[in-house]
């Protein structure tokens, strides 16, 4: 895995979250998932700079703090770098 850096903007929809508050000696299992619109700091056919759409997952405390942003809310995030594969088929 790779450590990323990545700025952009909440997307405003695919949000899915699953809060659990914890106490003492109690194992945080959140999960939150969000979508970024990045700038790719190109500009596409039409002229206007192009932007990508990024799945991001989040587990435990971090999920805990990303589902508190709102849509269209600027982000900075710095982690690692995961590829996953949302579909399977019976080739692979």
């Amino acid at each position: 895995m790779r450590n990323v850096n990545l700025s952009g903007t909440i997307a405003n929809f695919g949000q899915i979250d699953r809060a659990r508050t914890t106490g003492e000696n109690e194992r945080n299992d959140a999960f939150t998932i969000r979508f970024l619109n990045i700038s790719m700091d190109r500009k596409g056919e039409d002229g206007y700079t192009k932007h990508e759409t990024i799945k991001v997952l989040a587990n435990g405390f971090l999920a805990e703090r990303l589902s508190k942003f709102a849509p269209m809310e600027k982000v900075y995030l710095s982690g690692k770098l995961e590829k996953e594969d949302d579909y399977v088929t019976e080739d692979r």
